[in-house]
């Protein structure tokens, strides 16, 4: 137990034999998800930070091994340092590589259902002194492919029974990459910076199509067909950096992130009734984001103080084939905030 939560161990454990940190997540304490969605069991959906940075792509996860973790502590009573509705905290914490000179690995990882889903990441370290400089890319495809059976019933003064038969199908191919350094200037100094940018390769294709068959007292009625499908694209950029220091009795973490994210979507279905529907959809987003936290003992206690702020921008448009009214849609919103934590034990409370 932790003083907020419980706090696992991973290094050295059966939670570094799970493969990646978004496998690893699902078998921590009172943890429940996979693919990024996890919830708190009586709590709710967690913030993540790894390393005192909070992580706003999930797909980051995926990215970091389970064997380069050193521990994950669940908090589920936040602090005064994050917001009031975040009902939940997942802190990771990984491993400070040793050693100089070159060093990588390869992970490769394939599965096999009615499709195939494959994931293939390079990753590349060079140290030399303090400094810390590594490389990472990794390609993932992933086929989906399912059949649904559904069937309706409805009672009144004739029993109505509806059949829905649906085929869907994916194809998902992306591109990530990661270059950056972590500088340790002395035991009490460090910083870094690193770059990320995401895109998917060529467009990812979804595909559903089936059947409509309703019946009124066994008698079939307008039997309808339908199809849908969806293209997609997106290009996203994000760059973040810190500094965490010691200054006398004082610590100091500062963390800011970049994040510029575009996404294309064209839509195309038929639904039976002989009007094509079709809809396309560009959404451009930014976020600025920075939050800087100092802390020192008080008496007895610990008293921690800091402040955070986010600038968003969103742009996005939507047009269509005559269905529905076109969007033209720009949001922007700032918001910052301060706060401060005052922490004493006495004895066991």
């Amino acid at each position: 137990p932790s003083a907020n939560g419980l706090k696992a161990n991973v290094i050295g454990t059966s939670l570094a034999k799970m493969g990646t940190a978004s496998e690893m997540l699902s078998h921590l304490p009172f943890v429940t998800g996979n693919d990024g969605n996890y919830t708190v069991l009586g709590h709710g959906s967690p913030l993540i930070y790894i390393n005192n940075r909070k992580v706003r792509d999930m797909g980051e996860l995926d990215r970091l091994r389970a064997d380069e973790i050193v521990s994950a502590e669940v908090i589920t009573t936040p602090g005064a340092e994050y917001a009031v509705d975040v009902p939940a905290v997942i802190r990771i914490r990984t491993i400070k590589q040793r050693g100089q000179g070159w060093s990588g690995n390869i992970n490769l990882n394939y599965s096999q259902g009615h499709w195939a889903k494959a994931n293939q990441r390079v990753s590349l370290n060079y140290r030399t002194g303090g400094l810390d400089i590594f490389a990472k890319i990794g390609v993932s495809e992933n086929n989906q492919y399912g059949k649904t059976c559904a069937i309706i019933n409805i009672k009144g003064n004739k029993p109505w029974e509806t059949t829905v038969k649906d085929t869907q199908t994916g194809k998902i191919r992306n591109l990530s990459n990661e270059i950056g350094f972590n500088y340790e200037i002395n035991e009490h100094h460090s910083f870094g910076m690193r770059y990320v940018p995401q895109n998917s390769l060529g467009h990812n294709d979804f595909l559903s199509w089936g059947v409509n068959i309703p019946t009124c007292n066994g008698i079939e009625i307008n039997q309808s067909n339908f199809e849908s499908s969806t293209q997609s694209k997106f290009n996203n950029h994000s760059v973040n950096t810190y500094y965490a220091g010691t200054i006398g009795k004082w610590t100091i973490d500062f963390d800011a992130d970049y994040l510029n994210n575009q996404t294309q979507r064209e839509e195309k279905a038929i639904d039976g009734s002989g009007q094509d529907i079709h809809s396309c959809s560009d959404s451009r987003s930014k976020l600025y984001a920075a939050k800087l936290q100092a802390g020192t003992s008080l008496g007895k206690g610990k008293l921690s103080f800091g402040s955070e702020g986010t600038l968003t921008e969103r742009l996005a448009t939507f047009t269509q084939s005559g269905y529905s009214a076109d969007a033209h849609d720009l949001i922007k919103q700032k918001s910052f905030a301060g706060f401060a934590n005052y922490s004493i034990a006495f004895g066991q409370w």
